[in-house]
């Protein structure tokens, strides 16, 4: 459910944003590092460390208030 919106985000912001999905089911030690108690989980790591999370599905607006002001803006010069 959340899975093509995130893509999508990807795509919108390619170059400023990487999207990486993981399957906790088969990465359970990569889950344990990041403490996920609940799916849909969504981790912002900026320059190695995690700086913000959200649990579960939200609509686009909601998602996209979230991801924004994490995401660099290109110098249009």
């Amino acid at each position: 459910m959340v899975s093509p919106l995130v893509e999508k985000m990807g795509r919108d912001h390619a170059g400023s944003l990487k999207v990486v999905k993981l399957n906790v089911d088969e990465a359970q030690a990569i889950a344990a590092r990041y403490g996920v108690q609940g799916i849909p989980l969504l981790v912002l790591i900026e320059d190695g460390k995690e700086t913000d999370r959200m649990v579960g599905a939200v609509p686009e607006p909601e998602l996209r208030r979230w991801l924004e002001p994490h995401i660099a803006v290109p110098d249009r010069r």
